[in-house]
């Protein structure tokens, strides 16, 4: 029943884009298209999970530090004789191939280095940012897509990040043709001035294939920098980007100035990891987080109209099923998004399950779909008309039902459509909770609490999966990973308002968001320390009995025996039964006393016995074990059996569920002005109709107290009806109204706290002709939370600020504080974004117990958490240097906004040996060398004896007055005046020097094969620069820059054009060379804190460009710049030159790119106008891109593909985004760039999309245009 009417196999060959090959059981993708959760068809049996049958049948361990965000996938290729196989890809940009039935690791392959976590300062994902959006297959060709994040180069750091999109066949993990390239600077289809920047974003959500588009969902690291939600679409086939769409735009948002700071506009795309949802070939769903800017004010709004501020919103998704491109169709967005937005609660942490249409519906509704977010609230949603914002008669939210859930969820619901229909989320350090498909009097849906797992489940869960076995009743498992104790399961079915689970081995710890993958009778999943684990259970029974055993419907007082026949598929002996359920027996004397042969036939009697104990009519199971030996091995020692029946009252029989109807707490002024609504059902389960005899309430919490009076609930006259002021109840049935055999009503409970601060409680007591219930009805009203948060200084004391200092930690040593934060308020303090200081030094200890996302703090208490300093190993006599953190926080609190905690200190070494005036050692670390390769390094030696220290021989050094000593064996002093040669230098990551000194075997006395470590007198000696050379010059450039953007960490000035430049550069020294020649030079200068590179590129311009004698200068617009260095040798260089020369640095793509090209422009060259009057664009002809895939002839670009493209088009695009450099292709691309690398002419084929009489370039094929000044 998975979507019989809409996701039917004929659906999914659609989505997918061709024929239909995998198995039944494989798992191609996260869950489902629909992101339901469910999953019919993998041969799991709750009977076989709760047997001891069922263990851990192999665990794969990869290497350490290999994280699995990505979920595993199952797929069973399309050749004939496969096995089923199970991909996996890491964090590390790491591929695996994995035998699904035996573990065996079939093949591996490390694409690009992964993306440094370090390098945007968030600790969400640790160590590396490779893969992390789940891939997806195409099951039509063995192909798996996903994207990988890494580095443009072998540069590092968050301005170099970049994404490529990947296309790997799975028999061979080999690219497909044209894959991978580099997705990266491309402009939004809804905003053409914001444009995607790789470093600054993250692929989460799981992929979606649709009509041979991939779809990917992009959001931040942290809530950092100018991140916006990105959704790209990109054909499989043609390989190019067919849609860029983003969640804000213009004139909402900041205009993006290229930093990576500028534009933003947040609302990202992240799901929890959870998948983008579908369910057609022309729509799809997502779910926005929280977000910067607002266009929604106050007035409410359609879903239907256009909205550039997609912030905590549901989004539908149009598509264009020939082009694949998409649009915005319709949106639903809660009324107080805006407060989400400042408590960072955002309703994006889950995606949207689609719930199954054939069963999830009514009469005005098809298609439902539901969610939940940071704010700890369910939505259930019109998938045809989600609800827009404040579309209710109050101004409210217009969506089918909210629900208040006990705390934040992450990853999403699960959903099971069989036996009456149920949806299940996972709130964080809270229980499982399940929710009951149903309608109230008016045929409208209502979904109510049908039961709570007894123990909360830990951490920040994925979305709930939901097996059945071939989709038959009663054999429904909810399965959940939970962060502390690993995979855990539940029958998904609650039992008398539990959700009962069931034990399977342990799993250990499973990261955050995960979920687990499910084969053929088997499951799969990766926990925290990167095992892959598969769970299963041997598949061969040595009986055939005909399970499931039914016993149909039985009336309780009576009993009824079934006589059941088995058929041996092997020779194996009967040993006994075990039976799970107390009102079921079978004697073991019926079994057969001899070993029963292969095909042997026996028979043996099961009892349900209904006549004593209490019973609830409704559906009703059981297994009976049998237990056996076999004389074959691999076969079950212990078969299970399904028992079913249904147990029904002679009568008329009154079930309400849930029996307390709690409505935590709301806060004066805020929910308590509108109020909280629960929903509970009324049903009779009983064989003949049920009539209301009496309904009345009491203003109390004691539900068993019989001296109760009890006073006849109030009717209005609009359908609702009053237990006390503060609790109105919408659908309740009146005095005399019948319920049929097998119905149930559905009554909306509202809470108001119309006194205030305080409890309230009223009991509902429901009198029929098929019994009595009572309903506890209670909430609690409490001012709204307020923070105070505080460090602890080093005295112990605690202050309201945001900043710690260490201060001087000497490394061996570690300081540690606390922070907190606390609630003066009433209601509970939620933390709603917490992202801890994950350093090498400065660290939080217990991230996953401190102050995690969605910790609680009640009122008048106080939440810890620990900060440690510990500076890594330094050898003593080294600088010492300055580390910085953050920690991230923010609460429910609605003015209380992000804060950054920061943290700092400074790392020391020991200082030994004869020290300065200023406390630090006289003799410096110099490094660790080897000696005696040509010789000695230094001629004296000095014993120390069994007493040697680094401080000893420095002492003994300078008492012999030399500038050099070196430790040495453990207890040798070597001492000289000459500086090693640095061809002997080894970096302490070599780990040469790694013996301890006699006297301190923490100290450094060299290393096996004649390592020593040196140190020099600072007061007489200087080290070199880190290129072994010292430098002295002096040079002046008059400087003109033209900048698209900056940062804080680099200042670049360059570009000159000058009719003649002269540059001397001069020192004292032995050699002197004096050059003169015609050229183009640039010179840049970067300077970091005290140290100051520069650099300086020549290059002549050359072809059939002509040097122009009268080129225009343009008037510098930054201050000209000296730089002066000393150098070891004297050079006097005159040159000479007429040329333009333009430079510019830019961090479009989170870089800061400084490129030079020199042109001389020529009167017979073809050109095209340009919007600057002073230049031109110049037609330097058709190139064929470089042999690597992602390289263009213009380099590194930007991208920008439309439908209208031409020449010109794209000309003015690249000149108004200051690139001198632009190619067309495929028709419809443009780039953009500063730096052009063709190396081969070609011809190009393809004429431009918007105009037929001009080419754009060909397949690989480039038009390539330079814009030069005007002569």
């Amino acid at each position: 029943m998975w979507f019989k009417s809409v996701l039917s196999s004929a659906l999914l060959l659609l989505l997918a884009g061709g024929a239909q090959t995998a198995a039944p059981t494989d798992e191609y993708q996260d869950a489902d298209p629909a992101q339901s959760g469910y999953l019919p068809n993998h041969n799991i049996h709750p009977n076989i999970v709760n047997s001891p049958n069922f263990g851990e049948l192999w665990r794969v361990v990869f290497s350490r530090n290999e994280r699995f965000l990505a979920k595993p996938l199952v797929y069973t290729p399309s050749i004939p004789g496969s096995r089923q196989i199970i991909l996996l890809a890491s964090t590390q940009n790491k591929i695996h191939c994995v035998d699904a039935v035996n573990g065996t690791l079939i093949r591996t392959r490390e694409l690009m280095s992964p993306f440094l976590s370090p390098d945007v300062r968030c600790t969400d994902i640790p160590d590396t940012v490779g893969i992390i959006g789940t891939p997806i297959i195409d099951p039509s060709t063995n192909i798996m897509y996903f994207f990988s994040k890494g580095y443009k180069g072998e540069e590092k750091g968050m301005d170099n990040g970049i994404f490529r999109f990947y296309a790997v066949n799975v028999l061979t993990f080999e690219d497909v043709p044209g894959y991978p390239f580099v997705v990266d600077g491309v402009p939004s289809d809804t905003d053409p001035d914001k444009y995607f920047v790789s470093g600054t974003h993250n692929q989460r959500p799981s992929l979606a294939l649709i009509n041979n588009v991939v779809y990917a969902g992009f959001g931040s690291h942290c809530g950092q920098f100018n991140h916006t939600g990105w959704l790209f679409g990109i054909h499989t086939q043609s390989r190019e980007i067919v849609s860029v769409f983003s969640t804000t735009s213009a004139p909402f948002t900041k205009p993006q100035t290229g930093t990576i700071d500028g534009g933003g506009g947040g609302a990202s795309i992240w799901q929890g990891g959870m998948g983008l949802s579908t369910d057609a070939n022309n729509r799809m769903f997502f779910v926005a987080a929280n977000g910067k800017a607002h266009q929604n004010i106050d007035t409410p709004a359609s879903g239907k109209t256009p909205l550039r501020t997609l912030n905590n919103a549901i989004v539908n998704i149009k598509i264009d099923p020939e082009t694949g491109k998409i649009s915005l169709f319709d949106y639903f967005q809660p009324f107080d998004y805006s407060s989400l937005d400042a408590a960072d609660r955002d309703l994006g942490s889950s995606g949207l399950t689609l719930l199954d249409p054939t069963v999830f519906k009514t009469a005005g509704i098809a298609r439902m779909g539901v969610t939940a977010g940071k704010n700890a609230k369910a939505y259930v949603v019109n998938l045809d008309d989600l609800g827009g914002y404040r579309l209710s008669s109050e101004g409210k939210d217009s969506c089918i039902q909210t629900i208040q859930l006990d705390n934040s969820v992450f990853g999403g619901a699960g959903s099971y459509p069989l036996e009456g229909g149920y949806f299940y989320f996972t709130p964080t350090r809270s229980p499982l909770v399940a929710y009951k498909f149903g309608t109230d009097v008016n045929g409208k849906p209502v979904f109510t609490l049908a039961g709570k797992s007894s123990a909360e489940i830990g951490g920040r869960m994925g979305a709930v999966t939901v097996t059945s076995y071939k989709g038959h009743d009663g054999t429904g498992i909810a399965w959940i990973c939970d962060n502390n104790r690993g995979l855990r399961a539940f029958h998904a079915v609650p039992e008398n308002g539990e959700m009962v689970e069931i034990p399977i081995p342990s799993t250990g710890g499973i990261g955050k968001f995960a979920r687990p993958a499910f084969g053929d009778g088997r499951v799969y999943v990766t926990n925290s320390a990167g095992h892959l684990i598969a769970l299963g259970a041997p598949t061969n029974p040595p009986l055939s009995c005909g399970d499931p055993i039914e016993f149909g419907q039985l009336t309780i007082g009576q009993s009824k025996t079934v006589t059941v026949t088995c058929t041996g598929n092997i020779a194996t002996k009967v040993n006994g039964a075990v039976v799970s359920d107390g009102s079921f027996s079978v004697q073991n004397s019926s079994f057969p006393a001899a070993q029963i042969k292969k095909d042997g036939v026996f028979t043996f009697p099961v009892v349900w016995d209904l006549t004593t104990g209490s019973h609830k009519p409704g559906p009703k199971s059981a297994v009976i074990n049998i237990l056996t030996t076999n004389a074959v091995a691999k076969y079950m020692t212990s078969q299970p059996l399904d028992l079913r029946g249904t147990i029904v009252s002679s009568g008329p029989f009154l079930d309400v569920n849930p029996a307390t109807v709690d409505f935590g707490s709301v806060i004066v002024d805020d929910e308590s002005a509108t109020g909280v609504a629960v929903g509970f059902t009324i049903s009779n389960t009983g064989s003949t109709s049920l009539q209301i005899t009496k309904i009345t309430y009491a203003l109390t919490s004691q539900v068993n107290n019989t001296d109760i009076t009890y006073s006849n609930v109030v009717y209005n006259g609009d359908g609702t009806a009053n237990a006390g002021s503060s609790f109105t109840l919408s659908a309740l049935p009146t005095s005399g109204q019948s319920i049929a055999v097998g119905a149930s009503l559905s009554v909306t409970a509202n809470f108001k706290a119309v006194n205030g601060v305080g409890g309230y409680n009223s009991v509902l007591k429901i009198e029929s002709n098929g019994g009595t219930h009572k309903i506890l009805l209670t909430g609690r009203a409490t001012t709204a939370p307020k923070t105070r948060f505080e460090i602890q200084n080093s005295q112990g004391q605690w202050e309201e600020k945001f900043s710690v200092n260490f201060g001087d930690v000497v490394s061996g040593q570690s300081e540690t504080r606390k922070i907190r934060v606390c609630n003066d308020g009433g209601a509970t303090l939620i933390v709603t974004l917490s992202k801890p200081p994950g350093g090498l030094e400065i660290f939080a200890p217990f991230p996953a117990d401190d102050l995690y996302e969605g910790y609680n703090v009640a009122a008048g208490e106080c939440g810890l958490a620990t900060i440690k300093f510990q500076p890594l190993p330094m050898v003593p006599n080294t600088d010492s240097h300055s580390v910085s953190e953050t920690w991230v926080l923010n609460v429910n609190e609605a003015n209380w906004d992000i804060h950054r905690v920061a943290f700092e200190g400074r790392a020391v070494s020991r200082q030994l040996g004869p020290l300065l005036s200023d406390g630090t050692a006289r003799y410096k670390y110099l490094g660790c060398y080897q000696d005696g390769r040509s010789g000695r390094l230094f001629s004296k030696n000095t014993g120390l004896g069994d007493q040697a220290t680094v401080g000893q021989c420095a002492q003994t050094g300078l008492n012999n007055n030399f500038i050099f000593a070196g430790t040495q064996y453990r207890k040798e002093c070597w001492q000289g005046n000459t500086p090693p040669p640095s061809i002997y230098f080894y970096p302490e990551s070599d780990a040469k020097c790694t013996w301890g000194c006699t006297g301190d075997t923490t100290q450094p006395c060299g290393g096996n094969g004649q390592f020593m470590n040196i140190f020099y007198d600072s007061t007489r000696y200087t080290p070199p620069s880190p290129d072994g050379s010292a430098t002295t010059s002096s040079t002046t450039v008059s400087s003109t820059t033209t900048s698209r953007t900056t940062t804080s960490s680099t200042l670049s000035t360059t570009t000159s054009s000058s009719t003649t430049l002269s540059t001397t550069t001069s020192s004292s020294t032995t050699t002197s060379t004096t050059k003169s020649t015609t050229s183009s030079t640039t010179t840049s200068s970067t300077t970091t804190s005290s140290t100051t590179t520069s650099s300086t590129t020549t290059s002549s311009t050359t072809a059939s460009t002509t040097p122009s004698t009268t080129p225009s200068t343009t008037p510098s617009t930054t201050p000209s710049t000296t730089t002066s260095f000393s150098t070891t040798i004297s050079t006097t260089k005159s040159t000479t030159l007429s040329t333009t020369t333009t430079t510019t640095t830019t961090t479009f793509m989170t870089s800061t790119r400084t490129s030079t090209t020199s042109t001389s422009t020529s009167s017979s060259a073809p050109a095209r106008p340009a919007t600057d009057p002073t230049k031109r664009w110049e037609d330097k002809g058709c190139w064929l891109d470089p042999p690597a895939a992602y390289v263009k002839a213009v380099h590194p670009h930007i991208k920008y593909a439309t439908d209208l493209m031409t020449t010109q088009h794209c000309l003015d695009y690249c000149e108004t985004r200051n690139y001198v450099w632009a190619g067309l292709e495929y028709r419809r691309e443009c780039y953009c760039a500063n730096e052009f690398i063709g190396e081969e002419k070609s011809t190009c084929t393809l004429t431009c999309m918007a105009n037929t009489t001009e080419m754009c370039g060909g397949s690989r094929r480039m038009n390539v245009y330079n814009l030069v000044k005007l002569d």
